[in-house]
């Protein structure tokens, strides 16, 4: 199932938002993350922040987006037989391509740098991996949710074709790449309430959606329209590949950002309809058949 870790927005119904400069999302996340052929727990925070408006073309076809970067740092150890045998940091850093109106992800984009230590003293060793990755999903991931048009209790299905390629980087060797495609199907349901969320960055109304992809694995989303985005993530990965693997993004902190342009976007539209509506009148009194005298 696609990871939205590095994508907290991916899945992020947004009825026709317009983001404002500088609006921002931090997030709690614990996630589990393979170092060295190794599973182990990191946790940390990732900021997401609105950076501008543009176009991208995959598959042929062009998209209004909005561009995000991600920007995050984690860490975590674990032992074995009571001994340290892994301490891990990782530094993130890229962007977030995602629908205009910020119903769908287009495209991800991240660098990841990850340092691992095994064991301790004298018989230690470390790794510094740097890994490359760019995924893009046609069409765009999850582009259908949308609070203005997706009622609650709402369900629905998405086809969605998945090309990403990676490239990682251990100890400064020759990069070793690999490609894939597939295509695969999501299973959306918006629950029937909305209901209260509390996180440290406050509390918030919030309405839950829920996505199981064709191999059972699923993730649980807390949306409010109070901070334009994603309040809460739970991913869940049932598969005997990774059995019961969990990651979670919980809201930290929220910066709403320059109001502005939003503003003065309003005023410049409510100008124009009352211009227009001034119009209109003189177009109309000047057109009255006059009474016969």
């Amino acid at each position: 199932m696609a990871l939205v870790v590095l994508l907290a927005f991916s899945s992020s119904p947004v009825a026709a938002f317009y983001h404002n400069e500088d609006e921002a999302w931090t997030y709690d996340v614990i996630m589990d993350i393979d170092v060295g052929s190794f599973i182990i727990r990191v946790s940390g925070n990732m900021t997401y922040e609105f950076r501008e408006r543009g176009t991208l073309i995959v598959e042929s076809e062009e998209y209004d987006t909005n561009v995000l970067s991600v920007e995050g740092e984690l860490s975590g150890s674990m032992e074995l037989f009571g001994e340290p045998f892994i301490d891990a940091s990782i530094v993130v850093d890229g962007f977030l391509f995602e629908t205009l109106n910020g119903g769908g992800t287009i495209k991800e984009q991240t660098d990841m740098l990850i340092d691992a230590t095994f064991g301790s003293g004298s018989s230690s060793w470390s790794l510094q991996q740097t890994r490359q990755s760019i995924v893009t999903y046609t069409p765009p991931y999850l582009s259908q949710l949308s609070p203005a048009s997706n009622q609650l209790g709402n369900h629905w299905t998405e086809q969605v074709y998945v090309n990403s390629s990676s490239t990682s980087w251990n100890n400064g060797t020759d990069p070793d790449t690999w490609w894939n495609g597939y295509g695969t199907t999501f299973d959306i349901t918006v629950g029937g309430n909305s209901f209260g969320v509390g996180t440290p960055a406050g509390n918030f109304t919030c309405i839950s959606i829920e996505v199981v992809d064709w191999g059972g694995d699923y993730d649980v989303l807390w949306w409010s329209n109070d901070v334009h985005g994603i309040v809460i993530k739970e991913s869940y990965w049932v598969g005997e590949e990774w059995p019961n693997w969990h990651e979670s993004m919980i809201l930290a902190k929220y910066r709403r950002g320059d109001t502005d342009s939003i503003l003065w976007v309003v005023v410049v539209g409510i100008c124009v309809a009352v211009v227009a509506m001034v119009v209109l009148f003189l177009v109309l009194l000047r057109t009255r058949i006059p009474k016969d005298s």
